[in-house]
């Protein structure tokens, strides 16, 4: 097992996650600080999950042709894996927690141009 190999993929993956949730759960902050148009917001999601997807299959390729890799050139260099998949953890857990949330709480419907609000 090459553990820098396999370290590469789960860093790949944490890349992938935090897009994945950025694109999905804080996309209209995003579009808000970038300035950006109704329709470009949409694109903005798409592509999210798009290079998320991408990011996180090639981390998956990666971790695994680590794993499945012949013994290191130096078994003398220690690189430990724990704390990379902690942080993994983490994300995930913090993705899971915001998509649970987000179906109990569901986002109230935003006002469409010329609405007014009825007390």
């Amino acid at each position: 097992m090459r553990k820098r190999t396999v370290r590469v993929g789960i860093y790949c993956i944490i890349v992938a996650v935090i897009i994945v949730t950025a694109a999905t759960f804080f996309h209209s902050v995003l579009a808000a600080w970038l300035g950006l148009s109704s329709y470009t917001e949409a694109r903005l999601v798409y592509d999210g999950l798009f290079w998320g997807g991408l990011c996180g299959g090639f981390g998956v390729v990666v971790a695994v042709a680590g794993l499945l890799a012949g013994p290191p050139r130096d078994p003398e260099c220690p690189v430990r894996l724990t704390p990379h998949l902690i942080v993994l953890a983490a994300v995930i857990f913090i993705f899971a927690l915001l998509l649970l949330s987000s179906f109990r709480y569901p986002d109230a419907p935003g006002l469409r141009p010329g609405e007014t609000i009825t007390i």
